[in-house]
């Protein structure tokens, strides 16, 4: 049985605060892809103690998407009140529940706790290989910026990144 593009629609699906008991599984699920491997320790406890770092910053806001009780995805906002800005950050799904939809639903729900929050400009940044995430976020109502922008962006970034900003459809 699959359930390819359900995400969407199904009511099973909702979007929670982060609990440090997910820890386990974000460490787990950003080892499964070389384009969030980087983001973690490889010890276990030590990626834990950093995702716990993460959310130190009173900016940054974790949030888990949950199918039934089991934690499917997680997705951080990053938050910049001054400009009325948010960042999605570190979105991840379960590596044996990618293409499903449940990218697009959280990339989604984000926007949703994002536009909660009174904030309104959204943007995030990818990996320009990153093909899969792309298309997701396209899915989801992500354009990229225009070539000007994105190079300001790029500016003292790590790796040159592909910008995107939330459309309102």
């Amino acid at each position: 049985m699959t359930d390819l593009g359900r995400g969407d629609t199904d009511p099973s699906i909702r979007l929670s605060p982060y609990h440090p008991s997910a820890a386990e599984h974000i460490a787990t699920w950003a080892r499964a892809s070389h384009y969030s491997r980087g983001w973690l320790a490889p010890d276990i406890h030590e990626a834990q103690a950093l995702i716990a770092r993460w959310h130190a910053d009173p900016d940054v806001f974790p949030y888990l998407l949950h199918r039934g009780d089991l934690p499917v995805g997680y997705g951080e906002l990053w938050v910049e009140r001054d400009d009325d800005e948010a960042e999605l950050a570190h979105v991840l799904v379960a590596p044996q529940q990618r293409r499903r939809g449940l990218g697009r639903r959280l990339a989604r729900e984000l926007v949703r706790a994002a536009r909660e929050r009174g904030l309104h400009h959204i943007t995030l940044r990818v990996m320009p290989d990153n093909t899969p995430a792309i298309d997701c976020y396209r899915s989801a109502g992500f354009v990229r910026e225009g070539a000007d922008d994105e190079r300001v962006l790029n500016t003292g970034q790590p790796h040159i990144y592909q910008w995107m900003r939330y459309r309102d459809r």
